[in-house]
Order: structure tokens, then C-alpha cells, then sequence
């Protein structure tokens, strides 16, 4: 029986300290520190500090002014008065609470990522999505982590379902571009942007909530940003650049 009065009691917020006074006093009634320390083996000079908890709650009060003083548990229906205080309290604060939540929820999260090394950590993130879409600098890319998209990385993120479609300015014949789809087959499509748009050393991908933009000229770097809006609006400037190319 004790042991049900104290899970459902630390559910409602007491401490295992504070559990063990207020049922000691219900039990025995109005005591002493010195016996209520000797009934709970609380240390005494433990035990002001909890009655003083106990008090702020309304379900411990001094039984008597005189020395040595003696403390009684108040009637247990205090407890409802106390999570109806509890409630009340947090019905006042909840619209502020929730302020905060929301401007928090919506802030984008940002990372920096210096050097090649870090950089090519980015990728990895992608695997598990189920696409990837990129306006990419496929062959600047290809020559700064040979092999890396061709072999370890395509095979990992095939096999976790993912698809990557990417946007090209033409270089040459676009060897890389046309290794992806060698490697990737379905999973991989691309287009390319008329050849009169110079070749840039960037990358821009999206996938689920992110948006990276890559910088693949020295000083090489990488910025995540997670935010769902701006995820959302760069996938529709993508699948709008995407519809006007001509399929390869």
C-alpha cells in the first residue's frame, strides 16, 4: 500500500524525502523534527528544509508555536487544492510558453563545415532520403573526392531507397554525369543548363528539411540549413528550372 502512496505522490511532484515526511505524518500524527528524522532517517537538520517544501504546498503546518515545535500533515484533500494551483498556474504562463516554442521551432538550425575532410561529411547526412536534388558542378565535385560518388556513397545510398536528380552546367562531355548514371542507373537523372552558363565550382542540394550550399574552390566549405520553408522553396525553384531543361 505504502509503496503505490509513493509512486503516485512522486507523480505529482514530491521528492522521495518529501513523501517519506508527509506519510510519516499522516501515519503518526503531530511530531517532533527530532522523532520525524528518527521515524523517516532523515538527517534533523534535513528535515526544516523539507517541512518548509511540504509547507509552500499546504500539506504540512506547525501543530504548535512552542518549543519543541511540532509539525502535523494537513488533510490530504490539500493535494487537489495544490494540482488545481498547479494547473491554474499553468494555464497562466501556457500562451507565453507557447510563444517561445513556436519562434523557436521555426528558426533555422546552421552549420559551417571548413575543408574538404568536413565538407564531404555533408554527403553522408543525405543517405536515407528518399531525394536528393542538386544544382550541382558535377565534374568539379567528381575531381575533389574521386571515386567517392561512384563507388561507397551511390551504393549506400541506393540501398537506403534514395534517388538524385541533378542540374549541370555542360563541361565538356560530362563524364561524371554520365558515370552517375552508369552506377546509379533509375536512381539517378540529370539535365543540363544551356551551354552559354559558365561552369561554377558550387553546389546547391536539398533533401527532407535541408539545404546545402557548397563552396568547392579553395577555401572549400559546406553550410547545412535545416528549416523547412526554405527546403521548400528551393525544391520549387529546382523542379521549375528542372521542367523547362530538355531530358539527356
Amino acid at each position: 500500500m505504502k509503496m503505490e502512496l509513493h509512486t503516485a505522490l512522486k507523480k505529482l511532484g514530491l521528492h522521495a524525502s518529501e513523501i517519506a515526511v508527509y506519510l510519516y505524518l499522516l501515519e503518526h500524527g503531530p511530531s517532533t523534527v527530532i522523532r520525524i528524522g528518527k521515524g523517516t532517517g532523515i538527517l534533523r537538520t534535513n528535515c526544516y528544509g523539507v517541512l518548509a517544501k511540504l509547507a509552500e504546498r499546504e500539506l504540512v503546518e506547525p501543530a504548535s508555536a512552542h518549543q519543541p515545535r511540532t509539525y502535523t500533515a494537513m488533510n490530504p484533500a490539500s493535494l487537489l487544492r495544490s494540482v488545481e494551483r498547479s494547473k491554474q498556474t499553468i494555464d497562466a504562463i501556457l500562451p507565453d510558453l507557447l510563444n517561445l516554442y513556436n519562434d523557436q521551432a521555426n528558426k533555422p538550425i546552421i552549420k559551417f563545415y571548413e575543408g574538404k575532410v568536413h565538407v564531404k561529411e555533408i554527403f553522408y547526412q543525405m543517405i536515407g532520403t528518399r531525394e536528393l536534388v542538386a544544382f550541382a558542378s558535377t565534374e568539379t565535385l567528381h575531381a575533389l573526392y574521386p571515386d567517392f560518388f561512384t563507388g561507397k556513397w551511390q551504393k549506400e545510398f541506393r540501398e537506403e531507397g534514395g534517388t538524385l536528380r541533378d542540374i549541370l552546367t555542360i563541361e565538356g562531355k560530362n563524364a561524371a554525369a554520365q558515370n552517375m548514371k552508369s552506377a546509379m542507373g533509375d536512381a539517378y537523372e540529370y539535365r543540363l543548363i544551356p551551354k552559354d552558363h559558365r561552369p561554377l565550382a558550387t553546389d546547391l542540394l536539398v533533401w527532407d528539411d535541408n539545404v546545402a550550399l557548397l563552396a568547392l574552390a579553395e577555401p572549400i566549405f559546406g553550410t547545412v540549413i535545416n528549416n523547412k520553408q526554405m527546403a521548400e522553396t528551393f525544391r520549387l525553384m529546382f523542379e521549375l528550372i528542372w521542367v523547362s531543361l530538355p531530358g539527356v
